[in-house]
């Protein structure tokens, strides 16, 4: 294990040795660029909540975790975590308090708490991304093409005409989550295979991208046929199960965030995560983002022979 505050619970707690193995593996995957959720472990894991609220708790008494309180949006298209002790100073004051995510005037909500890794506590391995920030890079356009990959090079030579005996309705391409991520993993030669659980902030994370020559790291938010959406039009209410995915893929530690689907992808979508990457820039991160529909995801398979 990677945490020796996990794995030293676990030499204490024989019973608890194979559930606290998978948390462990859970911490590595998020490191401290996320909140835990007991009842999203408690789901993946299949494991009862309680069960997982003892070991957490554990966890903060050794010091490895810290709780933090939120309050959610009650807007159900964002639903996003707002930080307590601001939402309650302004209602003490008598103000309006927005959400830091949609704006929505929060008057009354929902306060949970979460956990997080106390940064002390993280390896190096786990340590903040480290933006390639140079005026090639910093001149680039804050939304790229594949076409713009230095690794998906030879998708130039595979126009749209080419790809369309692979398309149900020129737009759907009938392919598995899994499928898709197999392929783009054999393409860009990453060896890691990241299995889906709840609480995740992307589907594929890797820092084997080229932009310009230089190496980046890139987070995936990846979906197939396996989702049923309205039309094959990907909308935000599709990405994850409380539409927050696109928000927890811009906290993934990446320069150039994806978002990827067998079929067509709304204006919405493209607009959410233009908007979430705009704040990012302004916060002074050089950060990209790409948008993958059916057509160019069969581009991108085809022309390495995927499909």
């Amino acid at each position: 294990m990677l945490f020796p505050d996990c794995e030293n619970i676990a030499l204490e707690f024989d019973d608890l040795s194979e559930i606290i193995v998978k948390i462990d593996a859970i911490f590595q995957e998020v490191g401290d660029k996320g909140v835990f959720d007991t009842d999203n472990i408690s789901k993946t894991l299949n494991v009862p909540n309680r069960v997982i609220e003892d070991i957490l708790q554990l966890l903060v008494d050794r010091g490895l975790l810290q709780t933090e309180k939120y309050i959610i949006c009650p807007n159900p298209y964002c639903e996003s975590l707002n930080d307590y002790i601001e939402y309650k100073n302004a209602v003490d004051d008598g103000d309006e308090f927005e959400c830091s995510q949609c704006g929505n005037i929060i008057r009354t909500a929902k306060e949970v708490i979460r956990y997080r890794i106390v940064s002390s506590k993280l390896p190096d391995v786990l340590v903040d991304v480290n933006y390639i920030d140079d005026d090639e890079i910093r001149g680039l356009p804050e939304r790229l093409y594949i076409d713009d990959i230095d690794n998906f090079e030879k998708v130039k030579n595979i126009d749209c005409a080419a790809v369309a005996c692979f398309l149900t309705n020129n737009r759907f391409l009938n392919k598995s989550e899994e499928e898709v991520q197999v392929g783009i993993e054999g393409i860009l030669s990453e060896p890691m295979h990241q299995k889906d659980w709840a609480g995740e902030l992307d589907d594929l994370y890797t820092s084997n991208i080229r932009i310009k020559d230089k190496r980046v790291s890139v987070a995936f938010a990846l979906k197939g046929n396996g989702l049923k959406v309205k039309d094959d039009v990907l909308q935000i209410k599709d990405c994850g199960k409380n539409g927050d995915q696109i928000l927890r893929l811009c906290r993934s530690p990446a320069q150039i965030f994806f978002i990827q689907y067998v079929g067509n992808i709304s204006e919405n979508v493209i607009s959410d995560i233009e908007g979430k990457v705009k704040l990012l820039r302004m916060q002074g991160k050089p950060v990209f983002y790409c948008i993958l529909n059916g057509q160019d995801t069969a581009r991108l398979l085809h022309a390495y022979g995927k499909l």
